[in-house]
């Protein structure tokens, strides 16, 4: 199976504004940045456009999106999907937000397939290596997601939150990855 590479995802800025926009049926307001995106793993149909939200709230969450997407069939509904990343709340990690590892199903079942297990992963996210924690090691957690895997990220580090959804997303879609 082919690799992917989260450093071919080329990100340019096209635009910053203020906005508000609604998560889980609440008004959020904040900053928006708008992103045009190449995922040079495929040789074509690979022109994108994302937006990042940034709340003003410290606490909210930033939200990552594709906005425009190749016309491809596989491609197909991912501009109504997300992923967040919220605020590391544990010593250590106050300066990290987080996101659930959560693969796309590329056989309908769900909309998602969270990881538990680093060697239930594909070979490139596997490559994150201490980018990967336990949820609870970074934010205590009151449910079952305990051992829920999670991705950090810098705050600021809106390309590699772009790339984040690339691979786990579209990339996982195109090539039907499933995990074992």
């Amino acid at each position: 199976m082919a690799t992917y590479r989260l450093d071919r995802v080329e990100v340019e800025p096209a635009g910053t504004s203020r906005s508000m926009w609604t998560f889980a049926g609440k008004a959020v307001r904040g900053i928006e940045h708008q992103y045009d995106v190449i995922d040079r793993n495929q040789p074509a149909r690979n022109a994108w456009r994302f937006v990042v939200r940034v709340p003003r709230e410290k606490d909210g969450r930033i939200e990552v999106r594709p906005i425009v997407t190749p016309s491809h069939s596989k491609y197909a509904g991912l501009d109504r999907r997300s992923i967040t990343f919220r605020r590391a709340t544990r010593p250590g990690y106050t300066g990290f937000r987080y996101c659930p590892l959560a693969l796309a199903d590329p056989k309908g079942e769900a909309t998602r397939r969270i990881a538990h297990e680093k060697r239930s992963l594909p070979p490139w996210l596997r490559k994150l290596g201490r980018r990967l924690k336990a949820k609870d090691t970074v934010r205590p957690t009151r449910g079952t997601d305990t051992d829920m895997l999670v991705v950090l990220v810098r705050p600021d580090d809106h390309q590699f939150m772009i790339a984040m959804f690339m691979a786990t997303k579209a990339w996982v879609l195109m090539r039907g990855f499933t995990m074992s």
